[in-house]
């Protein structure tokens, strides 16, 4: 059984329903998963077998508990299997200089850290007009508004595909070798 570490930031909650859900899935699958934010991360990540980190992107960049934790176990997290979950509404965006700018922010984390993870998946994120406080709430607005997101800040808007975030757990944990539970398809892809 593959002990799988979810470590992850979030700042108004949807990260970490990503990881949560991330988190079922691998277990879903047959994986001993721990999930758990900076602080709440085990020490040692030396006694897993495989790491996924996830962030969202604030302002420009990554939470910092998660960013020193991971400048903290660089070395380990290179040694075993791994992934980086960048959670954002941008990567909706089409325009081509959108994902340049979400690269350049992935790429500063990498640099700051000292870890290159195996991936780098860009999930998207949610508005959460209705946890945020009055001048957040206007900012996300505008943002939004500009890149085609919704407007209606009476309510919470996910934009998260949750089916691609099954296939994404589904080849991670195939990707350590191993019984993985679950019908597979005939091209080897858990259905």
């Amino acid at each position: 059984m593959s002990r799988i570490l979810i470590a992850y930031g979030t700042t108004d909650g949807h990260t970490g329903k990503v990881a949560e859900f991330l988190g079922s899935e691998l277990r879903r699958l047959g994986a001993e998963v721990t999930i758990a934010r900076p602080g709440q991360v085990p020490a040692d990540p030396r006694r897993f077998d495989a790491a996924l980190v996830a962030a969202s992107i604030q302002a420009g960049g990554f939470q910092h508990p998660l960013q020193e934790w991971v400048t903290r176990h660089a070395s380990v997290l290179s040694r075993i299997p791994n992934g980086f979950i960048a959670v954002c509404l941008a990567i909706l965006d089409p325009k081509p200089r959108a994902r340049k700018d979400l690269d350049r922010i992935v790429d500063r984390f990498v640099t700051a850290t000292g870890w290159t993870p195996n991936l780098v998946k860009f999930v998207p994120g949610a508005l959460m007009y209705t946890r945020y406080g009055w001048f957040k709430r206007i900012l996300m607005r505008w943002i939004a508004g500009r890149s085609g997101g919704s407007t209606d800040t009476t309510r919470d808007h996910v934009y998260t595909d949750w089916p691609d975030l099954i296939r994404f757990a589904a080849e991670f944990k195939a990707s350590l070798g191993g019984p993985v539970r679950g019908p597979v398809s005939a091209h080897g892809v858990l259905i």
